[in-house]
């Protein structure tokens, strides 16, 4: 897939493309070219292959594929408006992460330790998990975390909901 092919065959239209003609019979004009796969993510089909939508629309605006992951800024993976869109590295990219589901204390890197009774705050960094301390008061652990996060260039929406 090139830029040519890619402005050929889409119109990119707010934070979608669009086909400029039909496919095949079965696609729906009215809606986005694609579907939304588990992951949340658009993904279009082309003679037999799957892009993802965030992906051929980088190529769409900037000619090139990025040479990375493609972050969604605010962790939307539908909202695929290139203001919205960063080529970046893994490492980067998961600096950018939500919350996991499983998380208990309600911020990103802290923690209960049930054997101790005492919060304990953690950050990856680079592949190499950092331990940032024990603490007696939950307050203390996320301000540790806060810091590091800071620190080590985490982005601002990491941790969010």
């Amino acid at each position: 897939m090139n830029k040519e092919i890619v402005r050929d065959l889409f119109e990119y239209r707010e934070d979608n493309l669009w086909w400029r003609e039909r496919p095949a019979n079965r696609v729906d004009m009215s809606k986005p070219a694609g579907s939304v796969k588990a992951r949340g993510h658009r993904e279009i089909m082309f003679k037999g292959k799957l892009y993802k939508a965030h992906r051929l629309i980088f190529l769409y605006v900037y000619g090139r594929l990025p040479d990375n992951d493609i972050d969604h800024i605010n962790g939307k993976p539908l909202d695929n408006r290139i203001e919205n869109l960063r080529d970046v590295t893994q490492q980067e990219n998961n600096k950018n992460k939500r919350k996991q589901s499983n998380n208990t204390s309600g911020h990103v890197g802290v923690y209960w330790h049930k054997r101790t009774e005492k919060w304990v705050a953690r950050i990856w960094v680079d592949g190499v998990q950092k331990n940032l301390g024990r603490f007696n008061v939950l307050e203390d652990a996320v301000a540790a975390r806060q810091a590091a996060s800071i620190k080590h260039g985490f982005h601002d929406n990491h941790g969010r909901d």
